[in-house]
């Protein structure tokens, strides 16, 4: 097993300025994303701990991945509330794009 560098979650030399970026803006960003509750899963899994009161991670792989599997499950069930709340006919966008393909 490859021997990895400790990394702070944030701050200038952190994971959220390194590797995080393209999915979460800023550290005040990641910290509102972070709830107790992921926050819980993710030291669970191993991928980040605490060092005093430092955030840290070992694998800033599996922490994006982490990052990138939670944003997809929050979309998913976005969508499916979004259908459950939706009525049965179609959006007109796709009604009209229908009847312009038609004519």
């Amino acid at each position: 097993m490859e021997e990895q560098d400790l990394m702070p979650v944030f701050g200038p030399g952190g994971w959220c300025a390194k590797h995080g970026r393209p999915i979460i803006a800023s550290d005040n960003a990641l910290r509102y994303f972070l709830s107790p509750e992921i926050k819980d899963e993710l030291v669970a899994s191993g991928i980040i701990f605490f060092l005093g009161a430092k955030m840290m991670t070992d694998d800033p792989r599996a922490l994006k991945a982490a990052v990138v599997e939670i944003l997809k499950e929050r979309s998913k069930a976005r969508i499916s509330r979004h259908r459950v709340g939706a009525s049965s006919r179609p959006l007109a966008s796709v009604t009209r794009g229908t009847e312009a393909d038609s004519a």
